[in-house]
């Protein structure tokens, strides 16, 4: 049997997901400062659950051998959560499992049976002390760093603006939820085009993700330093428990992070797959 909880039980279950609450999405779901679902195969004293967040990665917890649990939820993704994902994801082709036993690797790919999933290696970072002294003074010219503020949905009129408004959209509950408890640092080129950005993915309690982009032809410049260095010193100030992830095989990414100031606390894997 699978239970679907209410936004107002998930607490019944943080329990339960403790294992994956060094991914800031999962806890963010269960503290209701994210949007998401949650299955659970009671309530009373539950075994094993299912978390989907609002990018529709899932997380799979404790007993990965519960055959009804199994049953239930693999339908529930097969009708509900895959057909969701095609319809919404900028990458509709893709899903993504996370979980924590590694049994849960053998189960998954047996159930699924989904074109063969991959394992994908993570290396999950904490801030600890800005390296990059005076970044301000390191901006080239021809380019400006700012913050998202409240009038940032009106500068529409700059490149790549949208990503950063559809990534605020689908990650946060509003604009207003986004603006009290996260950040955006983006870089303009001539004050047209949006060229680099570091933006929190996810916030609850003191801890906050965040992810970079960089466009390719403005790679190679430092720009993703800059707006790393710049989200750095405001949740020192903020007094945020900054954190970063990335795949093991995007080294420029993590090398970025321990360029600024982040060290790595934990190595882990998912599954990664497609639905052709």
């Amino acid at each position: 049997m699978v239970v679907e909880l209410e936004k107002e039980e998930y607490s019944i279950a943080k329990d339960l997901f403790s294992g994956l609450h060094f991914q800031i999405k999962c806890l963010a779901v269960l503290n209701n400062d994210s949007k998401g679902r949650v299955w659970v195969d009671n309530k009373e004293d539950p075994q094993s659950g299912l978390l989907v967040d609002s990018i529709h990665v899932m997380y799979f917890v404790d007993n990965p051998y519960s055959v009804n649990f199994n049953k239930d939820i693999v339908k529930i993704i097969n009708e509900e959560i895959f057909p969701a994902s095609q319809a919404d994801s900028d990458t509709p082709n893709e899903w993504y499992m996370s979980y924590d036993d590694s049994a849960w690797q053998n189960i998954l790919e047996v159930e699924f049976k989904k074109n063969n999933p991959i394992p994908i290696e993570l290396y999950h970072f904490k801030f600890s002390k800005n390296k990059i002294k005076n970044w301000h003074e390191k901006i080239p010219k021809q380019f400006s760093l700012n913050k998202v503020d409240s009038g940032f949905l009106k500068e529409n009129h700059l490149k790549n603006h949208n990503h950063i408004a559809n990534w605020i959209n689908r990650s946060w509950k509003s604009l207003d939820d986004f603006l009290n408890r996260g950040f955006c640092f983006y870089i303009t080129f001539n004050n047209s085009e949006i060229v680099s950005w570091a933006i929190s993915d996810w916030a609850t309690e003191d801890k906050i993700e965040m992810g970079i982009t960089t466009m390719e032809e403005y790679r190679q410049k430092g720009l993703a330093t800059l707006v790393t260095a710049a989200a750095a010193d405001y949740c020192t100030k903020e007094k945020k428990d900054l954190r970063w992830f990335c795949a093991a095989q995007n080294i420029s990414s993590w090398k970025t992070a321990e360029k600024v100031g982040f060290k790595k606390f934990k190595e882990y894997f998912i599954l990664c797959g497609d639905f052709l």
